[in-house]
């Protein structure tokens, strides 16, 4: 292997599988087990990185604005937060979407046509404890009663007339899963997305990269709600928004790292 000189936050040699990184900002807080300010600490990659150097790497985040009861969207929150941050040397955008099935595709796509993500991850608040790292997205879309925040309320039609009946997620989800778990993250895969507003971005964004012919690869991760703001809703059992900022940087670094490299 070899080593070079670079700048802070990003490797400082290589090795099979840990990797010397300083102690900055760029790294997780999550991750940034070991170590004080001004020393160099290893920290346990999950894939084998050889001798090279990292390219560039362009992240999209998307979240969604508040809806139903809630006055606050933790997921749109973490976008916002990580909007025009570097993590390792990837770069990340994030945009907050409307929850709504007619308004949120266009902005959706204008990003990824824009920028040419090579990694676009979907969050979204999900009703399950702790993190869910989404296997599927259907095409179908059914909203509770109410509907969206335009008071639009499908009942189970097609995103995409003609489209598949499922996309897969192209994002490591067994690998994503053991790094949240291993910081002491409350992580499982799950199945199903279910058919509101996370499921059809996650089959948007999944059927545009298809049709497209596009190297991006995508996927959705669920989480808790804040717990900060509606405990009855939640039980006690939801997360604040640092341990949201934490998860998403988490995964943002696993990825940059040791998946996509």
């Amino acid at each position: 292997s070899t080593s070079a000189t670079q700048a802070p936050g990003q490797v400082t040699s290589t090795c099979q599988g840990v990797c010397s990184i300083r102690p900055v900002h760029a790294i997780p807080s999550s991750l940034a087990v070991a170590g004080r300010p001004g020393e160099e600490f290893n920290i346990v990659i999950y894939a084998s990185v050889k001798s090279r150097r990292f390219s560039l790497m362009k992240v999209l985040v998307t979240g969604f604005e508040p809806f139903g009861p809630w006055q606050r969207n933790p997921s749109g929150e973490t976008a916002r937060h990580l909007d025009g941050a570097t993590i390792v040397d990837a770069e990340i955008t994030g945009i907050v979407l409307p929850v709504s099935f007619q308004r949120a595709a266009a902005p959706l796509i204008a990003a990824i046509d824009e920028l040419h993500p090579d990694v676009v991850l979907n969050l979204g608040q999900g009703g399950a404890v702790g993190v869910r790292v989404e296997r599927n997205a259907v095409n179908r879309c059914r909203a509770p009663e109410g509907g969206d925040n335009d008071r639009y309320e499908p009942q189970g039609e097609a995103i995409a007339t003609g489209g598949p009946e499922n996309y897969q997620s192209t994002l490591p989800v067994t690998e994503i899963v053991e790094l949240l778990n291993n910081v002491k993250f409350n992580a499982a895969p799950s199945d199903f997305a279910g058919e509101f507003l996370c499921n059809y971005v996650m089959y948007t964004t999944l059927h545009h990269i298809a049709t497209q012919q596009l190297p991006t690869r995508a996927g959705l991760i669920h989480a808790s709600p804040l717990r900060e703001e509606v405990p009855d809703l939640t039980n006690g059992k939801g997360m604040r928004l640092k341990k949201w900022i934490d998860f998403a940087e988490s995964v943002l670094y696993l990825l940059r790292t040791s998946i996509m490299v």
